[in-house]
């Protein structure tokens, strides 16, 4: 039986042969000549549907996740990439007020805008790195840049912080998962 599905999987990847390299989750990146490891990991599932995956990439390995979410000399990356086509229209709530509060008027239209076009496969970068700042990527082009640490802390407060959209998302980003 394992044969079997070794060999299922083979054809399908074989046949679609992007999909291997779009859904794998590199265990390390290279952000602006600063390497990053993978922290952690995981699905954001809505009534058993998954929603979007997020890689969460830092300089160094860490498991508390008050300490990755307050770390403002710690180069990061979060990576979210979209999963579904039927993702609501208008933005989660958190994300919304996150990103209203964090941002200007002009970026935050603009964000509102491409959030409400994404659709399966598309890939959200923030990365942040210190003393340059969060940047915004949508499918791999730079949109913006926002200075200073607190769109990135926003950010990650969701995921991460006391109030988390998901514990178990919060778990598999922190790396506990692992110990």
């Amino acid at each position: 039986m394992t044969r079997l599905f070794g060999i299922l999987a083979a054809v399908v990847l074989w046949s679609h042969p992007g999909l291997a390299q779009e859904d794998a989750v590199a265990p390390r990146i290279d952000y602006k000549g600063t390497p990053l490891v993978l922290n952690g990991h995981g699905e954001r599932e809505i009534m058993w549907m998954s929603v979007y995956r997020c890689a969460l990439y830092l300089a160094r390995t860490i498991t508390d996740p008050e300490k990755i979410v307050r770390s403002r000399d710690v180069p990061k990356v979060l990576k979210i990439r979209i999963l579904t086509d039927n993702a609501p229209a208008e933005m989660p709530d958190q994300w919304r007020k996150t990103l209203e509060s964090e941002l200007t008027r002009r970026l935050f239209q603009r964000m509102k805008k491409g959030y409400a076009k994404a659709s399966a496969g598309d890939e959200l970068k923030f990365a942040y790195l210190p003393g340059q700042g969060t940047s915004f990527y949508f499918n791999g082009k730079h949109v913006f840049n926002d200075p200073g640490y607190a769109l990135m802390e926003a950010l990650l407060d969701q995921w991460l912080g006391p109030e988390p959209v998901s514990g178990n998302l919060k778990r598999l980003l922190s790396a506990s998962a692992r110990l």
